[in-house]
């Protein structure tokens, strides 16, 4: 797997996340710990964030991972990438 850096992986997760909030927030600078529903990511979108995070980094999130704490906050996407990047 590649490797990444954590600022890398914040950085693609937020590139890649822009594209799935509410077009009011897109301008906006984010915290990392905003809730991903205030955002507007709902769950049809979700499904569609988690296809273009694993095409983007290049993994395959597993099922078990797949529960309502993965869409906390940009953050929480960012630590779950990062484990399974770690391996």
């Amino acid at each position: 797997m590649t490797n990444f850096s954590s600022e890398q992986v914040k950085e693609k997760v937020v590139s890649v996340l822009k594209n799935y909030i509410d077009p009011s927030n897109k301008e906006k600078e984010f915290s990392m710990e905003a809730s991903l529903d205030e955002l507007g990511l709902d769950s049809f979108k979700a499904i569609y964030l988690l296809l273009d995070m694993e095409e983007e980094f290049q993994i395959q999130i597993p099922d078990s991972m797949l529960s309502p704490e993965i869409f906390a906050s940009p953050k929480a996407l960012q630590t779950a990438i990062e484990s399974i990047l770690a391996g």
